[in-house]
């Protein structure tokens, strides 16, 4: 038994070096496009600043899931315009591993953005994966499941705050696409040396107890 149980080991030892594959680089897997525009009412003080931030909500038309929230501690300048920002660990942000662990569950969840003013008022867009997420790699359900996600991207495509406007003009204006970066979750992979070494384990064990 004891010679079974060191074949054994060596047997899964090997499969373990077996089912290692190669790495692929992370690629761009899916966009998120945003447009927003708010107008200041009477009484609201300016803003100077903008608050952007993704989230999914609790559920089907529900609130927001606080646990996904991401992006939202910091505040854009019309500055930012033109940049682009990168989340890609949970030290960047806790919510992080939420929110992707959300994207790649095979569900049709709502998937949210809100852009707030720093001095209040805001603007928003509340829609399910399926209409929202633009995927350019292949798919087979309404979000990313069977990929595994690397970082987000926010990409400031324009943001400008004007604190005079007043009446129907626009207050601030902010655009860009939040973009989703990963790689295809490795699938197991056959391990017939194992296999071969497992059966040959079984047939000494055999081949000691008739002797």
């Amino acid at each position: 038994m004891p010679l079974f149980r060191s074949l054994l080991l060596s047997t899964l030892l090997c499969g373990t070096v077996t089912a290692q594959a190669d790495t692929v680089a992370p690629t761009l897997l899916a966009t998120l496009a945003f447009d927003e525009t708010y107008t200041l009412g009477i009484g609201p003080t300016p803003s100077t600043a903008l608050q952007l931030q993704f989230s999914y909500s609790l559920a089907p038309g529900s609130a927001t899931d606080l646990t996904t929230l991401v992006f939202d501690e910091r505040l854009f300048t019309a500055a930012d315009a033109g940049q682009t920002f990168i989340l890609a660990s949970a030290l960047e942000d806790p919510q992080l591993p939420a929110f992707f662990a959300r994207a790649t569950n095979g569900l049709d969840d709502d998937i949210r953005n809100d852009a707030i003013g720093n001095n209040g008022g805001g603007r928003g867009l509340i829609a399910q994966e399926s209409v929202r997420l633009v995927p350019l790699v292949p798919v087979t359900g309404p979000d990313l499941q069977g990929y595994t996600l690397s970082w987000l991207e926010l990409f400031i495509a324009a943001l400008t705050i004007d604190p005079t406007a007043s009446g129907s003009l626009p207050h601030w204006t902010i655009s860009g696409e939040l973009r989703f970066y990963g790689e295809p979750t490795p699938a197991p992979v056959p391990l017939p040396g194992a296999l071969v070494l497992f059966a040959s384990a079984v047939a000494g064990l055999r081949l000691r107890r008739l002797v």
